[in-house]
């Protein structure tokens, strides 16, 4: 069953046998339209088409974007659309059933080790898509940017002459990131290819080959092409590329101050996780290599 098709017998469903007020259907038709717009970007456009990891992809992109109050309304909305459809017809799978509707407890954010990025980056050829694709994510790596922040970046924000961009992130905040001139080597080979593209005169710095935006969802689906490509964590996501740039820069001594202008936070305690993060990065690195850890000793024990 086609998607379009599965979202009008629901909705269908709830104005006849439910009979829902009229704003409700409204509310369920806009979230279950938004889901089918991020599913079409993934090339996706049949019920059976989708498992459990693209909805949880999905709402990992609107956790970055709404209120956990507003992400929980969509998860509910797109677990009774599943539930519907598999308790009404007996070919259509549910790959909602593990989607959780309660509240978990925050957890630090998931980021690249350097084995990681490194598997990840050679995943991508010498093919132009992928010499564009790449360009993307290294400069995420590079920049620390929101998602949404690369998506719209234009020339006016990007100076390539003096290494930097100026970015206008949430409540207005300025801030000023330099880039390194490896990412920028990377950068220009995208450039010339963005030369030809560029038919439509965008003034967006990432634009497909046929001339349009990219948009977060486009940034997603190719994430998780080539966090398989390379077998990684699918649980990783674009903006693990930021968790990564702010932990890279705090293990290498960073100030901390620094890093909060860098990642355009308006308050040092958000900047603050991250230390955290470095320091589960040192006790990974102390339970895999020191003697009196277990994990060393246990790998001993093994081998006896």
């Amino acid at each position: 069953m086609q998607i379009k098709e599965a979202i009008l017998e629901y909705l269908h469903h709830l104005i006849v046998n439910q009979v829902k007020a009229k704003a409700t259907v409204e509310r369920y038709q806009t979230v279950l339209n938004n889901y089918q717009d991020y599913l079409k970007e993934t090339a996706i456009t049949e019920i059976n088409q989708i498992d459990t990891t693209d909805i949880q992809t999905y709402l990992g992109l609107l956790k970055e974007q709404y209120q956990p109050k507003t992400v929980s309304q969509s998860i509910s909305i797109i677990r009774s659309f599943h539930n519907y459809l598999a308790n009404h017809f007996s070919n259509l799978n549910n790959p909602a059933l593990k989607i959780k509707t309660t509240k978990t407890p925050s957890k630090l954010p998931k980021f690249f080790s350097e084995d990681d990025l490194e598997h990840f980056f050679a995943s991508f050829s010498d093919q132009e898509n992928d010499v564009f694709h790449r360009a993307i994510f290294e400069l995420l790596y590079a920049t620390g940017l929101r998602v949404t922040e690369l998506v719209s970046l234009t020339f006016q924000e990007l100076n390539t002459n003096n290494q930097m961009i100026k970015i206008v992130g949430k409540g207005n905040k300025e801030r000023i990131i330099p880039i390194a001139t490896y990412s920028l080597e990377i950068l220009d080979k995208y450039l010339k290819l963005r030369e030809k593209w560029n038919k439509k005169q965008l003034k967006n710095v990432f634009i497909k080959p046929n001339g349009t935006a990219i948009t977060r969802q486009y940034v997603w689906s190719i994430m998780k092409k080539h966090l398989k490509l390379a077998n990684l964590d699918l649980k990783l996501s674009p903006h693990s590329f930021r968790h990564t740039f702010a932990t890279d820069l705090l293990d290498n001594d960073a100030d901390l101050r620094i890093v909060q202008e860098l990642l355009g936070h308006s308050n040092v305690t958000t900047t603050q996780i991250y230390t955290h993060l470095s320091n589960k990065r040192i006790t990974d690195l102390y339970e895999k290599f020191h003697p009196k850890s277990d994990n060393l000793n246990k790998g001993n024990h093994d081998k006896d």
